[in-house]
């Protein structure tokens, strides 16, 4: 479906219009109009999605494989990518040319071998890192141009146990293959 705006201005789409008022909307606002009917479920559902697709491609040209890995190894993004997709932050003068990554330790390797193959070159693994003590296990870096991908491998049986031991609402915040996931988005935000 389009919206004809003159006939001298572009056509837009429906999509194009949901994400100019989407985008102005607080995240608590977005979680509201998801609940009203399925089409509006459908319609926040398919622009957080683009906007983890946008995000992703500025690391990865190939997203969608990157997306199946992080379902199939059951691996969270987290950190201020998080911020960024949940809180459409791209316009913003500030740009996050990281993302923290983490997976569950038996899990690593294909992401590995995704990032290598994608341009990414590893560090040395880190095991004595400040936040070593609690579920993080170890965390080495990739880097490919000015971007810096850490993978954060957990001590135990949950990729989600260590974003909840920083002490701040604003790292609590994570990225699933197919859902956003926000502890405090209106302390967050």
């Amino acid at each position: 479906m389009s919206l004809y705006i003159s006939k001298s201005a572009a056509i837009f789409t429906l999509l194009d219009v949901c994400e100019i008022i989407f985008k102005m909307l607080p995240l608590q606002s977005l979680i509201r109009l998801s609940v009203i009917a399925h089409r509006e479920h459908e319609s926040v559902f398919n622009y957080l999605q683009h906007q983890i697709i946008r995000f992703l491609s500025r690391f990865f040209n190939n997203t969608i494989m990157f997306l199946q890995l992080l379902r199939h190894m059951g691996a969270v993004v987290s950190g201020s990518a998080a911020l960024q997709i949940l809180f459409a932050l791209e316009n913003m003068a500030w740009s996050a040319n990281d993302l923290d990554l983490y997976v569950l330790s038996q899990r690593r390797q294909p992401l590995v071998d995704f990032f290598e193959t994608s341009g990414f070159t590893p560090s040395l693994l880190h095991c004595s890192h400040p936040y070593c003590d609690g579920s993080i296990c170890t965390i080495q870096s990739f880097y490919c141009g000015g971007h810096k991908v850490d993978l954060i491998k957990s001590k135990i049986d949950s990729a989600l146990s260590p974003i909840f031991e920083f002490h701040s609402t604003m790292l609590m915040n994570y990225i699933l293959a197919d859902s956003i996931f926000s502890a405090y988005p209106s302390l967050t935000g």
